[in-house]
């Protein structure tokens, strides 16, 4: 087993004399890095949050302890098995990568900087106590990095991972920083950038002729550029801003007594939410409560599909909201793949005892304390319980979104990978036509063929990358509908392509239900607009003629400056 300096990519030891050596003068105090590893002739890394942060206060006299192993998300799970199930698909197919055996390693960065970074070093280095700098390999080149979910992480996997051009995609960070190209040589992600979403949402309220909405939003990089982009679009369209608040997770709940307050006060009837599920539930509960039932919500894909929000508390507040989603995809034969994995069947999946455990709420018997023969109020696991996926938090795999695009980040590397290996001698895209070998290429000649990948998955689809990293910019369009079991269905009422130049993009509707604003009606492409006067410098436009959707008029004349009740626009 040898070791490489990744700086310079030249053969300097033994990786025992550099541990050795490193051991002899200083060390760097880390962890040992587990993981779920699986062995191939090259290997796809993988991060993925399969347990949540569950932070403790620091005392600053002894160590931390290990902190963000507490919650495990079911969620993010079937994200890794999604890789997991490309991953032996590609290794099943007679044409794609034909003798040559994928593997990969998979972390759980559990929504923290530290074990992302960890994470990504331990792929890099190929070792439990990661050697920043240095791969120790025996023939097994990594081919890239599939994650991370928060765009914090990604930002700081990239700067990483560019240094060096090993190829890393996203699955989840939308961040528009990480289409920088100066910055992030080597990054590209299979969901559309913030850039897109705030641009078609700013078009799916003009499509209504919602021209007088009010904003909210959280109070961070995702919350903040999203409010930038959405006032552009709006005011650019012709429209006003009732009012722009932000979501704060810090004393949340006297922060969501403070935004019911603004949205009682405003006549504005359509609200942009630009947030996560997680951060908009303390608003949610303080609206049931006070029964805020008459205003349409307009949701970004963050929390447009989510299964915390969909339950019946909140179906009097959010039934007819309407918003973007992630577009989803068919993946054949994922959810037969899902149903039957099985701790027996893949011991080496960490994972898998726990997600077992809070599927079915038991406990493995073999974990039992020894001391204790038998609990009678434990309900152990059983090895014949199946999976039942119409749970609510299995959405991801009926309709696949995120889930799609792990998949697709998967595919993506193995069709770069076997676009690298298909490489004619002589007709080459490097130095005097030469190619790269496929069990021995470096991270930047691989990395071209990323730049230009064509991937076509199992079911057809394709995927580009652009210039800036960003795949073909799609969404669907959901609608907010109850089900007969009193939970709200997210239905795709359309879908809305954006990376083409404006006068191209395109915005096509069927029929909705607006059930907040109109009991009983369908609203379809082609509703009115109202007629609006003109905004003058910092005052705002008042509604002189109702839409057909029966919008209160706000009182005031053209030209009148805003009045307490709608907070003064931010453009």
């Amino acid at each position: 087993m040898l070791c490489v300096r990744l700086s310079s990519l030249v053969l300097v030891s033994v990786c025992s004399r550099v541990e050795a050596r490193v051991e002899a003068t200083c060390r760097l105090s880390s962890e040992e890095v587990r993981g779920y590893a699986k062995e191939g002739d090259i290997l796809i890394g993988g991060i993925f949050a399969v347990h949540l942060p569950d932070f403790t206060p620091i005392s600053f006299v002894t160590k931390p302890s290990w902190v963000g192993r507490k919650t495990f998300s079911l969620q993010s799970y079937q994200w890794l098995q999604a890789m997991v199930f490309a991953v032996e698909e590609i290794n099943r197919s007679p044409t794609l990568l034909p003798n040559v055996t994928l593997g990969f390693r998979i972390h759980d960065s559990c929504m923290m900087m530290k074990p992302v970074l960890e994470g990504t070093f331990w792929m890099l280095s190929e070792r439990k106590l990661p050697i920043p700098n240095y791969r120790c390999l025996d023939k097994k080149p990594l081919a890239g990095i599939v994650g991370d979910t928060i765009s914090l992480h990604s930002v700081q996997m990239a700067r990483v991972l560019g240094l060096y051009r090993y190829p890393q995609i996203s699955y989840f960070s939308t961040s528009p920083l990480l289409s920088d190209r100066q910055h992030f040589p080597s990054f590209f992600r299979t969901i559309p950038s913030d850039d897109f979403q705030a641009q078609g949402l700013g078009q799916l309220v003009i499509h209504f002729g919602w021209t007088w909405v009010g904003i909210l939003a959280t109070d961070n990089d995702y919350g903040q550029h999203g409010v930038q982009i959405l006032q552009q679009e709006l005011v650019k369209a012709g429209a006003c801003i009732a009012f722009t608040e932000y979501i704060r997770n810090i004393y949340a709940e006297k922060n969501a007594q403070l935004l019911a307050k603004a949205i009682r006060g405003s006549s504005a009837n359509a609200i942009i939410f630009f947030s996560s599920d997680i951060l908009l539930i303390p608003l949610m509960d303080e609206l049931v409560g006070e029964n805020m039932t008459r205003r349409i919500w307009i949701a970004s894909e963050a929390w447009s599909t989510s299964p915390l929000l969909s339950v019946e508390k909140y179906s009097s507040i959010l039934s007819g909201s309407i918003g973007f989603a992630i577009h989803s995809g068919d993946i054949p034969g994922f959810k037969e793949h899902f149903t039957s994995i099985h701790p027996s069947v893949s011991p080496e999946d960490i994972f898998m005892k726990e997600f077992w455990e809070n599927n079915f709420n038991c406990k493995w018997q073999e974990e039992t304390p020894p001391q204790i023969s038998w609990n009678y109020s434990t309900k152990y696991c059983l090895e014949n319980d199946q999976l039942d996926i119409s749970k609510t938090f299995y959405s991801d795999l009926v309709v696949p979104r995120v889930t799609y695009n792990v998949y697709s980040a998967v595919y993506a590397l193995a069709v770069s990978l076997h676009d690298l290996y298909s490489c004619r001698a002589r007709q080459g895209p490097f130095y005097h036509g030469t190619c790269a070998d496929i069990l021995a290429f470096q991270p930047w000649q691989l990395l071209h063929y990323v730049r230009n990948v064509r991937s076509r998955k199992e079911a057809g689809s394709e995927l580009t990358f652009d210039a800036g990293g960003n795949p073909q910019t799609q969404y669907d369009i959901v609608n907010w509908q109850p089900g007969i079991d009193g939970t709200l269905k997210q239905v795709i009422v359309g879908r809305y392509k954006g990376n083409a130049p404006a006068r191209n993009r395109s915005l096509h509707l069927s029929a909705v239900v607006l059930a907040s604003l109109v009991t009983g009606k369908l609203l379809s492409k082609g509703s009115p607009s109202a007629v609006f006067c003109v905004c003058l410098a910092l005052q705002e436009k008042f509604l002189m003629q109702p839409t057909l959707l029966n919008v209160p008029s706000a009182p005031g004349m053209r030209g009148q400056t805003p009045s307490r009740t709608d907070a003064s626009q931010r453009l």
